[in-house]
Protein backbone atom coordinates (compact mmCIF):
# COMPACT_ATOMS: atom_id res chain seq x y z
CA UNK A 1 0.00 0.00 0.00
CA UNK A 2 1.28 3.44 -0.86
CA UNK A 3 0.45 6.01 1.80
CA UNK A 4 -0.71 9.51 0.97
CA UNK A 5 -2.41 12.43 2.68
CA UNK A 6 -5.90 11.38 3.72
CA UNK A 7 -5.06 7.65 3.88
CA UNK A 8 -6.66 5.88 6.82
CA UNK A 9 -4.35 3.54 8.71
CA UNK A 10 -6.20 0.66 10.37
CA UNK A 11 -9.43 2.67 10.28
CA UNK A 12 -8.17 4.96 13.04
CA UNK A 13 -5.23 7.16 12.04
CA UNK A 14 -5.89 9.57 9.18
CA UNK A 15 -2.57 10.62 7.66
CA UNK A 16 -2.35 14.40 7.35
CA UNK A 17 1.21 15.31 6.42
CA UNK A 18 4.31 13.39 5.37
CA UNK A 19 7.27 14.30 7.59
CA UNK A 20 10.08 12.19 6.17
CA UNK A 21 11.42 8.73 5.51
CA UNK A 22 14.47 6.63 6.18
CA UNK A 23 15.78 3.13 5.82
CA UNK A 24 13.19 1.58 8.14
CA UNK A 25 10.05 3.48 7.15
CA UNK A 26 8.27 6.81 7.02
CA UNK A 27 6.85 9.30 9.52
CA UNK A 28 3.48 11.02 9.21
CA UNK A 29 1.49 13.52 11.21
CA UNK A 30 -1.92 11.95 11.68
CA UNK A 31 -5.24 12.58 13.32
CA UNK A 32 -6.26 9.88 15.78
CA UNK A 33 -9.93 9.56 14.83
CA UNK A 34 -10.80 7.90 18.17
CA UNK A 35 -9.39 10.69 20.35
CA UNK A 36 -9.20 13.62 17.90
CA UNK A 37 -5.54 14.11 18.86
CA UNK A 38 -2.74 15.01 16.49
CA UNK A 39 -0.09 12.27 16.70
CA UNK A 40 3.06 11.14 14.94
CA UNK A 41 2.86 7.76 13.23
CA UNK A 42 6.03 5.97 12.18
CA UNK A 43 5.20 3.29 9.60
CA UNK A 44 7.94 0.69 9.23
CA UNK A 45 8.79 -1.56 6.29
CA UNK A 46 6.80 -4.80 6.02
CA UNK A 47 8.15 -7.60 8.22
CA UNK A 48 7.82 -11.35 8.36
CA UNK A 49 6.47 -13.04 11.49
CA UNK A 50 9.90 -13.31 13.14
CA UNK A 51 10.57 -9.61 12.53
CA UNK A 52 7.15 -8.63 13.89
CA UNK A 53 7.71 -10.70 17.04
CA UNK A 54 11.10 -9.05 17.66
CA UNK A 55 9.54 -5.63 17.04
CA UNK A 56 6.74 -6.39 19.53
CA UNK A 57 9.25 -7.46 22.19
CA UNK A 58 11.22 -4.26 21.67
CA UNK A 59 8.03 -2.20 21.92
CA UNK A 60 6.97 -3.96 25.15
CA UNK A 61 10.28 -3.08 26.76
CA UNK A 62 10.29 0.50 25.46
CA UNK A 63 6.68 0.98 26.60
CA UNK A 64 7.82 0.46 30.20
CA UNK A 65 10.50 3.16 29.94
CA UNK A 66 9.70 6.32 31.83
CA UNK A 67 12.12 9.24 31.72
CA UNK A 68 11.73 12.98 31.17
CA UNK A 69 14.13 12.93 28.23
CA UNK A 70 12.57 10.03 26.32
CA UNK A 71 9.59 10.33 24.04
CA UNK A 72 7.08 7.61 24.84
CA UNK A 73 5.65 5.39 22.10
CA UNK A 74 1.95 5.01 22.92
CA UNK A 75 0.81 2.23 20.62
CA UNK A 76 2.12 -0.46 18.30
CA UNK A 77 -0.07 -1.72 15.50
CA UNK A 78 0.26 -3.68 12.30
CA UNK A 79 -1.62 -2.35 9.30
CA UNK A 80 -3.82 -5.21 8.13
CA UNK A 81 -3.66 -4.10 4.48
CA UNK A 82 0.11 -4.40 4.01
CA UNK A 83 1.49 -6.06 7.18
CA UNK A 84 3.56 -2.98 8.03
CA UNK A 85 4.02 -2.30 11.75
CA UNK A 86 3.61 1.25 13.00
CA UNK A 87 4.24 3.19 16.19
CA UNK A 88 2.02 6.00 17.45
CA UNK A 89 3.79 8.70 19.45
CA UNK A 90 3.11 12.23 20.62
CA UNK A 91 3.60 14.73 17.83
CA UNK A 92 6.34 17.32 18.48
CA UNK A 93 5.33 20.21 16.20
CA UNK A 94 8.65 22.02 16.67
CA UNK A 95 10.51 19.11 15.09
CA UNK A 96 14.07 18.24 15.91
CA UNK A 97 16.94 20.09 17.51
CA UNK A 98 18.51 20.38 14.03
CA UNK A 99 16.83 23.74 13.61
CA UNK A 100 18.84 25.09 16.56
CA UNK A 101 22.24 24.12 15.16
CA UNK A 102 24.49 27.15 15.40
CA UNK A 103 21.88 29.15 17.32
CA UNK A 104 22.21 27.84 20.89
CA UNK A 105 23.86 29.80 23.65
CA UNK A 106 26.60 28.02 25.55
CA UNK A 107 24.26 27.56 28.54
CA UNK A 108 21.55 26.02 26.31
CA UNK A 109 24.14 23.81 24.69
CA UNK A 110 25.26 22.44 28.06
CA UNK A 111 21.62 21.84 29.10
CA UNK A 112 21.12 20.04 25.81
CA UNK A 113 24.13 17.79 26.43
CA UNK A 114 22.95 17.16 30.02
CA UNK A 115 19.46 16.18 28.86
CA UNK A 116 20.68 13.86 26.11
CA UNK A 117 23.22 12.30 28.48
CA UNK A 118 20.54 11.84 31.14
CA UNK A 119 18.25 10.02 28.72
CA UNK A 120 21.10 7.83 27.48
CA UNK A 121 22.28 7.06 31.02
CA UNK A 122 18.74 5.95 31.90
CA UNK A 123 18.63 3.63 28.88
CA UNK A 124 22.07 2.24 29.66
CA UNK A 125 21.13 1.61 33.30
CA UNK A 126 18.54 -0.98 32.25
CA UNK A 127 19.28 -4.69 32.44
CA UNK A 128 20.20 -5.49 29.76
CA UNK A 129 21.37 -2.01 28.75
CA UNK A 130 19.44 -0.36 25.92
CA UNK A 131 21.46 1.28 23.15
CA UNK A 132 19.85 3.99 21.03
CA UNK A 133 21.88 3.22 17.85
CA UNK A 134 21.16 6.46 16.00
CA UNK A 135 21.94 9.54 18.08
CA UNK A 136 21.93 12.59 15.82
CA UNK A 137 20.24 16.02 15.87
CA UNK A 138 17.36 14.84 13.64
CA UNK A 139 16.45 12.19 16.23
CA UNK A 140 16.33 14.57 19.18
CA UNK A 141 12.88 16.11 19.22
CA UNK A 142 11.77 19.34 20.83
CA UNK A 143 8.85 19.16 23.28
CA UNK A 144 6.04 21.71 23.08
CA UNK A 145 7.38 23.54 26.13
CA UNK A 146 10.80 24.32 24.60
CA UNK A 147 10.17 27.74 23.02
CA UNK A 148 8.07 29.00 25.94
CA UNK A 149 10.71 27.87 28.45
CA UNK A 150 13.48 29.42 26.36
CA UNK A 151 11.65 32.79 26.16
CA UNK A 152 10.91 32.80 29.89
CA UNK A 153 14.39 31.66 30.94
CA UNK A 154 13.09 28.38 32.38
CA UNK A 155 14.79 25.03 32.26
CA UNK A 156 13.66 22.70 29.48
CA UNK A 157 14.27 19.18 28.30
CA UNK A 158 15.02 17.69 24.92
CA UNK A 159 13.52 14.33 24.08
CA UNK A 160 15.12 11.50 22.20
CA UNK A 161 13.24 9.14 20.00
CA UNK A 162 13.66 6.18 17.70
CA UNK A 163 15.00 2.69 17.67
CA UNK A 164 16.55 1.06 20.72
CA UNK A 165 18.56 -2.15 20.70
CA UNK A 166 19.54 -4.43 23.54
CA UNK A 167 23.19 -5.12 23.79
CA UNK A 168 26.25 -5.62 25.92
CA UNK A 169 27.01 -4.91 29.53
CA UNK A 170 28.47 -2.25 31.75
CA UNK A 171 31.59 -0.42 30.60
CA UNK A 172 30.81 -0.85 26.90
CA UNK A 173 27.46 0.96 27.29
CA UNK A 174 28.91 3.75 29.41
CA UNK A 175 31.68 4.28 26.87
CA UNK A 176 29.09 4.52 24.09
CA UNK A 177 27.04 7.06 26.08
CA UNK A 178 30.10 9.17 26.78
CA UNK A 179 31.28 9.01 23.16
CA UNK A 180 27.83 9.91 21.77
CA UNK A 181 27.55 12.94 24.07
CA UNK A 182 31.11 14.01 23.32
CA UNK A 183 30.50 13.80 19.57
CA UNK A 184 27.28 15.82 19.89
CA UNK A 185 29.07 18.46 21.97
CA UNK A 186 31.90 18.76 19.43
CA UNK A 187 29.38 18.91 16.56
CA UNK A 188 27.34 21.70 18.16
CA UNK A 189 30.37 23.65 19.37
CA UNK A 190 31.83 23.69 15.86
CA UNK A 191 28.55 24.94 14.43
CA UNK A 192 28.15 27.58 17.13
CA UNK A 193 31.62 29.07 16.51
Amino acid sequence: MKYSEGSLLDGRYQLKRFMGSGTFGEVWVANDMATDLEVAVKVYVAMDELGLNEFKKEFQISFELNHTNLLHANYLGVNTEDNRPYLVMPFCPDGSVSRYIGRMSEADLWRFIRDVASGLAYLHSKNPPIIHQDIKPDNILIPDSFDVAKREGLDFSFHTINRFTFYGQGRYCLRLAFNACLLLLIYFLKLNL
